[in-house]
């Protein structure tokens, strides 16, 4: 789909026009243009660093892939390393850059991407239900100020909590977008998509023509790894603040209302993290104490042994 991008010409009194735009350097970005060059397509690869592969090289010292270079390699040029060896983050870095020269990818470095919205060039329509907006700022201070204080402390089986709980089974409001700001930028809201006609989704009655669809129909998490009775009726962990009710020893934390409303946030995991931890610590010394009293009876009942 044809893009702008503000490049370093613009400051210049010039746009530069791309009909596709990868936004990112690493390993995928790379892969990508390898793929667009080998079609000959019109395209640039924007980075914010310095280098290629500056994202690798900052990281630690130490640091090696756990897939051994025979299975390390992008499209079109293995990893030049023996089958066996296990890259190291430097060697990752500059085989990156490598690829980069190789392909004579076409990449604009210390470009950082600022915004993107797309509605600005193209038709776009939004389907579904509005989940409904709450302002960023209200009374001249941020949303946060009020609301945060009232979720560090209701708790999930207050009535506020099992409300707010029941609320988010039908998607969380969003923070300081509003209907109105989505149609000043160009975007249709329109209904949500019951069907196809003729390979064209219809949306409430309206059938629409699109050149390209972006699915954002959110996440449930997955606890089908976890091959242990542990799930409820829901098909979620069955806990008390994040002690497993159904297996002894097993623990969860940074579960979306797992104790408070803000559980799952980062500002507020770090309750139900220092209770957890309390917990295990609590275990481990039940189990020291009953290791303890093994050992002085098998030491008391030596004696009559025979």
């Amino acid at each position: 789909m044809p893009l702008s991008t503000d490049t370093q010409n613009s400051r210049l009194g010039r746009i530069e026009r791309f009909e596709t735009i990868v936004i990112g350097g690493g390993q995928a970005g790379l892969a990508v243009g390898h793929y667009l060059a080998s079609d000959d397509a019109n395209f640039v690869i924007l980075d914010g660093a310095s280098r290629i592969g500056d994202s690798w090289r900052r990281r630690w010292d130490s640091l090696r892939l756990f897939t051994p270079a025979a299975y390390s390699g992008l499209p079109g040029m293995p990893f030049p390393a023996p089958p066996t060896h296990l890259p190291d983050k430097d060697e990752v870095a500059d085989y990156l850059t490598r690829y980069a020269e190789r392909f004579d990818l076409p990449l604009r470095l210390d470009t950082k991407v600022r915004s993107l919205e797309l509605a600005q060039s193209r038709k776009v329509w939004l389907a579904g239900r509005s989940p409904g907006h709450l302002p960023r700022r209200f009374l001249g201070r941020d949303l946060f100020d009020w609301v945060w204080p009232v979720m560090k402390r209701a708790t999930t089986d207050s009535v506020l909590g099992q409300r707010m709980r029941k609320r988010a089974q039908h998607g969380d409001q969003r923070i300081g977008i509003s209907e109105r700001t989505l149609s000043a930028a160009g975007i249709n809201r329109i209904g949500r998509l019951v069907d196809e006609r003729g390979g064209l989704p219809v949306c409430g009655d309206t059938v629409i023509e699109p050149r390209a669809i972006v699915w954002c129909t959110g996440f449930e998490a997955d606890y089908r790894w976890i091959q242990l009775p542990v799930l409820n009726e829901r098909g979620t962990p069955s806990h008390r603040r994040g002690v497993s009710s159904a297996v002894d020893g097993l623990y969860f934390a940074g579960l979306r209302f797992q104790y408070r409303l803000s559980s799952s946030l980062i500002g507020g995991v770090g309750e139900d993290a220092a209770f957890v931890a309390a917990q295990i610590a609590r275990r481990a010394s039940i189990a020291d104490w009953g290791r303890l009293q093994r050992d002085q009876w098998t030491f008391a009942a030596d004696p009559f042994d025979g």
